[in-house]
């Protein structure tokens, strides 16, 4: 029956589609997760080699009035101002040195860097053999529909071969990125990026601990600090007084502050030559060991195919 037969098509469509689209999303977070485990021992490695200082300057310039009011209401409200001028400078540079290992701990980072490897590897190889078996179930129906032949299934070797084709090409990436991000950390030693606030000004300062941008902002302040009266006892009368006081500033701020990074006396351990050199010889080692296992793969794939299949009539 033509709909059985469009029946079983989309079934089996949608159940190709989901295990390839499983396999191939294992494949995308075993890359990931090995490049970011390569990548974070590669950076274990170099925390204690670079300190991070803390810096900022602040500096305030203010003038203004002290502003007097008299009120002598008994006189016919006689009244004057007097005015006291106000002026106020400050300043400040300051900061703090640490080491990177004071916030992130090496060994954590490392361990961590291990299990993404562990992770990445097991998926790659789980991923692999779950597309190897799902692209046999597709071969194995399209012969049977198209040929009307009945090829083998794989065998544990061939399996075995994608397995470890899987294995080794998760760990060359691991190896790769290890090595590429510790070449990238040693060339950048020298030009680390420093993340400031404001990140770009025509005003600079240069002091003990913060060398570098600032901003300016000016700003008023207004303060009335209230109305007090009080009585003066005369020999003719009483004498009142009313009194008013504010205060008026205009005031200049001028701040900046950032982080910066630097390379310390430290030696790395193990060495950068030793680190890099091993880092290649095994990344390019499980390169062509991954070529093999799949070509190996490949040799039995054909044979069970051309060697084993054999022609028959469907009944």
């Amino acid at each position: 029956m033509r709909w059985m037969d469009k029946f079983w098509t989309a079934t089996h469509w949608v159940f190709d589609t989901t295990v390839h689209t499983v396999a191939d999303t294992m494949n995308v977070c075993a890359t990931l997760a090995c490049s970011l485990g390569g990548a974070a021992f590669a950076v274990s490695n170099a925390l204690s080699l670079h300190d991070v200082t803390a810096s900022y300057y602040g500096s305030v310039h203010a003038e203004g009035n002290f502003t007097l009011g008299v009120d002598l209401a008994s006189l016919e409200n006689y009244r004057f101002n007097e005015s006291y001028p106000l002026s106020y400078n400050n300043h400040v540079n300051n900061g703090t040195t640490y080491n990177l290992t004071d916030y992130v701990n090496a060994g954590t980072l490392q361990t961590a860097s291990a299990i993404c490897v562990a992770s990445g590897v097991a998926l790659k190889t789980l991923g692999a053999s779950i597309n190897h078996w799902q692209q046999n179930r597709e071969e194995r129906r399209y012969y049977a529909r198209t040929k009307e032949m009945q090829i083998a299934k794989p065998s544990y070797k061939e399996y075995a071969y994608v397995g470890a084709e899987a294995f080794t090409g998760a760990v060359s990436n691991a190896m790769l990125s290890n090595a590429v991000t510790a070449a990238v950390l040693h060339i950048s030693e020298k030009s680390f990026p420093s993340i400031t606030y404001p990140p770009h000004s025509k005003q600079l300062v240069s002091g003990a601990h913060y060398n570098g941008p600032v901003i300016s902002e000016p700003f008023k302040i207004g303060i009335d600090l209230g109305d007090s009266n009080f009585t003066i006892p005369l020999y003719f009368d009483n004498l009142n007084v009313l009194l008013k006081k504010t205060i008026d500033v205009a005031a200049n701020a001028t701040y900046g502050g950032g982080f910066f990074f630097k390379r310390n006396d430290v030696e790395q351990e193990p060495p950068l030559a030793a680190t890099e050199a091993v880092s290649s010889t095994v990344a390019v080692s499980a390169y062509l060991a991954s070529n093999f296992f799949a070509r190996k793969a490949k040799e039995l794939h054909s044979e069970r195919v051309q060697g084993e299949a054999r022609p028959y009539t469907l009944i």
